[in-house]
């Protein structure tokens, strides 16, 4: 339990105290100027991923690493330490303490021994290698996130540390949004924020499922939160605080999830109509150069990586004629077709049409013409697609976040005057005419793109949907008493729900013993060499390779988990061609033909 303790307190001060250096070294001489403590320790997360990023091209992301990082970082927080306001470092342990619960688990992240603690091994054990996608091609993807994790893996946390770190993220992006709606008088803008945030607790309350995907959820809403200050601000020098911090912290979204396009529009509506201040931005040299190093190092990254510029979209690929190690543009246009495909429903549409039990027994009904491959069925349902995302899991997820927000309106409204609900302040229409346009604008993109709640469609609707509550309910004064005490009953149901949600988990992973009082957190199951897996030959070098599990379906795969890299399941190892070692650094290269055939039938491996 002190370990688990002290794994939770070495990331915050790691984390806050390179969002420290990162704004003394690229935005304010005076340290600690423009950021909360939650924003520094955003930053944190930023320049720590600038810092894995850039070291592992020339060396592995090991122990000793990691643990000069938590050495400087200690240093330098004791440094700065008589700087810190210790009232909102309380503030912020409070946030913890109320969510602590969350923490204990017995479970990882569900793709987690599939391809984040192989990516963590494989940063861990070698620098860069070229093609570590044809290994995996989920390892392909760009890993942002992981790449984080894998500099804070220090020995006595290790692998767990993908279940602290994106937690720590997550919270301090509460911390931020409570202190914005506590700044401010203004009605609308704090019961925006406080709609977000009561949704935040009561939807994401699975801690061990945060992995990579509700970082850039939560980082997204910060920003749109950002931007409805924005507009709603009189203040110059606030609005120009607020077009920098949305300008950052896009560019870190950027980098984490590329494909949270759905956020362009505020950043379209900044250089329309702010370009002068953006322009001062940029020619300060050192912010200038850091988007410049950083776009160079992460496009180089994933080339490195899978061939392509940004894996799976297909033209920004290489051929194998031109990168050897490149998994190639048919096999990553297939993977593109799959993902789209996907997020418009052909799951739903594969178990519907072949009448199947499982979407994963797709493979015969679909080489027989009973239903279409993902590229066919993007073609044939280019317009009505809409009918079989309707039965997708996302579109009911959808219908209940709305619902959330739904609640939240009605509980406000209850005690007040329905004329003064739809009584239109005609000044402040025009502001939020214009947040309204952007949102909208957002949404549409969202479920054009990707209509998937792991890639943005939360935030693209419940940001809308908040909008439209708070500017109906603006007439509300949140000095009354009746009304603190409806904000006030929506806080406590929404954090009831999730202390009832995981107390009972606890509970019951205490009662099986699946965890301890003295280890309270998760083990990754132990692979035995032999038993689990074994040694394979390919040319001069020996990889490992994880046997298929006895009655277990083709479709589905079998984790590597905390086998050492390189691994592969048994019946991916046909995608490997051969391993060169050149001048210390890996290329992996594959037989691209085989292993597109191998994804075909294994579409949901």
């Amino acid at each position: 339990m002190i370990t688990f303790l002290l794994s939770i307190i070495f990331v915050f001060i790691t984390s806050y105290s390179y969002g420290a250096i990162f704004n003394k070294i690229f935005i304010s001489r005076n340290n600690l100027i423009f950021f909360d403590l939650g924003e520094t320790i955003i930053l944190g997360y930023f320049f720590l991923l600038i810092i894995s990023i850039f070291f592992h091209f020339f060396i592995p992301i090991n122990y000793t690493f990691t643990i000069l990082v938590l050495i400087i970082a200690s240093l330098y927080f004791l440094f700065i330490f008589h700087k810190l306001n210790i009232s909102n470092i309380k503030n912020l342990a409070v946030i913890l303490l109320i969510l602590f619960v969350g923490f204990i688990s017995s479970k990882s992240h569900p793709d987690f021994e599939w391809y984040h603690l192989p990516y963590l091994n494989y940063l861990q054990n070698y620098k860069i290698v070229f093609g570590i996608a044809n290994i995996n091609d989920f390892l392909g993807y760009s890993q942002s996130w992981n790449d984080i994790i894998g500099v804070l893996r220090i020995p006595f946390v290790d692998y767990r540390v993908a279940n602290f770190a994106p937690v720590i993220f997550c919270i301090s992006i509460i911390y931020s949004l409570l202190n914005y709606a506590n700044s401010t008088k203004f009605n609308s803008k704090k019961l925006f924020i406080y709609l977000i945030i009561i949704f935040m607790i009561s939807k994401y309350y699975k801690f061990d499922e945060y992995g990579g995907h509700v970082p850039p959820i939560f980082l997204a809403f910060l920003i749109n939160v950002y931007f409805f200050i924005f507009i709603i601000e009189d203040e110059k020098s606030k609005k120009k605080l607020l077009i920098f911090k949305i300008l950052l912290f896009s560019l870190f979204l950027v980098f984490l999830r590329v494909n949270y396009i759905f956020i362009v529009p505020i950043i379209v509506y900044l250089l329309i109509y702010n370009l002068k201040i953006i322009f001062s931005f940029l020619i300060e040299k050192k912010f200038l150069f850091l988007i410049i190093f950083l776009t160079i190092i992460f496009l180089i990254k994933n080339i490195l990586n899978s061939g392509c510029a940004y894996y799976p979209i297909d033209i920004t690929c290489f051929s194998s004629e031109n990168l050897s190690w490149s998994v190639g543009k048919e096999y990553a246009k297939e993977r593109f077709n799959l993902v789209k495909a996907l997020s418009r429903g052909w799951s739903s549409y594969v178990t519907m049409s072949a009448n199947l039990s499982s979407r994963i027994d797709y493979f015969e009904p679909m080489q027989k013409g009973i239903i279409l491959n993902p590229e066919e069925y993007l073609s044939f349902y280019k317009n009505s697609w809409i009918k079989y995302w309707f039965n997708t899991g996302d579109a009911k997820k959808i219908l209940n976040n709305i619902l959330i927000i739904l609640f939240c309106f009605i509980v406000l409204s209850f005690k007040s005057n329905i004329s003064k609900i739809f009584k239109i302040n005609i000044n402040l229409l025009k502001r939020f005419s214009v947040i309204f346009l952007i949102f909208l604008i957002q949404l549409f993109l969202c479920y054009l793109f990707s209509p998937q709640t792991i890639y943005g469609a939360d935030v693209a609707t419940i940001v809308f949907c908040s909008l439209v509550a708070s500017f109906f309910l603006q007439n509300i004064n949140f000095n009354n008493n009746s009304s603190k005490f409806l904000i006030i009953l929506l806080f406590c149901i929404s954090i009831g729900y999730f202390e009832y949600k995981n107390f009972s988990r606890v509970y019951e992973e205490f009662k099986t013993k699946k965890i301890t009082f003295i280890s309270p957190w998760y083990n990754v199951s132990e692979n035995k060499l032999g038993d689990d897996y074994y040694k394979y030959s390919i040319e001069n070098y020996k990889i490992n390779i994880k046997n298929k599990k006895l009655n277990r379906h083709s479709g589905l795969p079998d984790y590597c988990g905390n086998i050492p890299m390189f691994c592969v399941p048994e019946d991916r190892k046909i995608c490997i061609k051969n391993i060169d070692i050149k001048k210390s650094y890996y290329f992996i290269k594959g037989n691209n033909k085989k292993c597109l055939k191998h994804l075909k039938s294994r579409y949901f491996y």
